[in-house]
């Protein structure tokens, strides 16, 4: 183990929060970008300093692998629990990596505090919205009065050529005659407007692929 400089004390809140301004203005971004790329460095960096300066912990690097791909799972699987699973073992792989910090917990805390202020102030005074997670969850309304109806098993769609009214993940609701139908892609993510070729019906399902 190397000797730890004072710096890498006040090195730890100040990348904590780095980490929680910028996921949090992210967030409120329709695509990734700046904000993204510095959250992610800023943890990287975080977790990267901690290995050097201390013995190399290769669980905590499991965790904080783990950690990033539930919250990721939990932008597609809805219900909340990876989310908050993520937040949780990510919040641990911090603690037990750091060897030097005691107030590490409270610079986490802190962090978060600054997370949930720069959100509601997104929200309530600049009035934005999370339009990063807009840009990933399906919030289209399956609504009859706008055309849509419900699928039967249909084997005179096959081959038929479709418009994508929405992105595809890989559900989603396609465009034909003026009628719209739900929809699901070969595992491809497709993306709205795309022109589509129905490949099968299963019964209430409508296979398409990208044409």
């Amino acid at each position: 183990m190397m000797n730890n400089p004072e710096y890498l004390i006040y090195l730890d809140y100040l990348l904590l929060f780095i980490l929680s301004f910028s996921t949090s203005q992210q967030l409120f971004s329709s695509k990734f970008n700046f904000y993204g790329i510095t959250a992610i460095l800023s943890i990287s960096l975080y977790f990267s300093l901690h290995s050097i300066y201390s013995n190399f912990n290769i669980l905590a690097l499991l965790m904080f692998i783990s950690a990033i791909i539930f919250i990721i799972l939990e932008l597609f699987v809805p219900g909340g629990i990876l989310g908050i699973l993520g937040i949780l073992v990510l919040g641990y792989a911090l603690v037990s990596i750091n060897k030097i910090n005691q107030y590490i917990v409270l610079a986490i805390v802190v962090s978060l505090i600054v997370f949930v202020i720069m959100s509601l102030l997104n929200i309530y005074l600049f009035k934005k919205k999370m339009l990063f997670l807009n840009k990933l969850i399906l919030k289209d309304k399956l609504l009859t009065e706008e055309g849509y109806i419900a699928n039967k098993s249909d084997i005179s769609l096959v081959g038929k050529e479709l418009k994508a009214y929405t992105d595809l993940r890989p559900a989603g609701i396609a465009i034909l005659d003026g009628k719209k139908y739900d929809v699901v892609s070969q595992g491809e993510f497709i993306e709205k407007n795309s022109s589509l070729i129905v490949t099968e019906t299963i019964g209430m399902r409508i296979v398409v692929r990208k044409k």
